[in-house]
């Protein structure tokens, strides 16, 4: 891959990590109070990894959650994992963010984790000379327990009467299907338009998906064509 290959020039190959031929990628949650340990992640073709220590030892370039100014973005946040993938001429970002409930609170966060990775990573990738973000399809998927059913049939309810309905109850019904569904993050509610900062670091829309494990279980495996498959 020569995105990797540039990479590497220029910082240490400790933090990119490559793979060829398919296979299973795995990601490990490290903190001790998640009920989602693990996940393997089934993909095709080339990948490389961005280890989300770039983003956890960089976090003190930005301002914390209480010292960010009032309707800019919350950039101290990072996601688990960023993969590139490389498969049939194609090219992909995947921005991945592991939670164990599915909570308002914990849905919210894995999105605001989602949008500052973007901008922090495309800041990274766009020093190189080579790199077209528009060859790239772009992005994010929130693994976590499924969403509880009574939940659900509560929002279904409201939804039959056609009262209207929240974003997150809206992002609830989708993110509850069987199959992966797109509730893209718009530009707009990820607030990065409002940061001077070139176009090329921030997106108009981000495909984000999700990925149920098993309530009982605390490890799941998926097959990432199932999203990459609908960019």
């Amino acid at each position: 891959m020569k995105i990797y290959d540039d990479l590497t020039k220029i910082f240490s190959d400790n933090w990119f990590h490559r793979k060829y031929h398919g296979g299973i990628f795995e990601i490990e949650e490290e903190g001790k109070q998640a009920t989602v340990k693990k996940v393997e992640l089934e993909y095709h073709g080339q990948l490389m990894s961005i280890d989300n220590a770039i983003l956890t030892k960089t976090d003190f370039l930005f301002p914390t959650d209480e010292n960010t100014i009032s309707g800019m973005p919350k950039l101290q946040h990072g996601c688990d994992r960023v993969l590139i993938i490389e498969q049939k001429e194609q090219k992909y970002i995947v921005f991945i963010e592991l939670k164990s409930d599915y909570t308002k609170e914990n849905i919210r966060k894995a999105e605001r984790q989602l949008c500052a990775s973007y901008l922090r990573v495309m800041v990274l990738l766009n020093c190189l000379n080579d790199f077209d973000l528009h060859q790239y399809k772009k992005c994010g998927i929130i693994i976590s327990h499924p969403i509880d059913k009574e939940t659900i049939t509560r929002i279904q309810k409201t939804n039959n009467v056609n009262k209207k309905l929240t974003r997150y109850e809206k992002q609830c019904l989708v993110f509850a299907s069987s199959k992966p569904k797109n509730f893209p993050i718009s530009k707009t509610y990820s607030l990065l338009g409002k940061l001077p900062i070139k176009d090329c670091l921030c997106f108009d829309a981000l495909p984000t998906f999700h990925f149920n494990i098993n309530q009982e279980a605390s490890s799941g495996r998926f097959n990432l064509n199932e999203v990459l498959d609908k960019l």
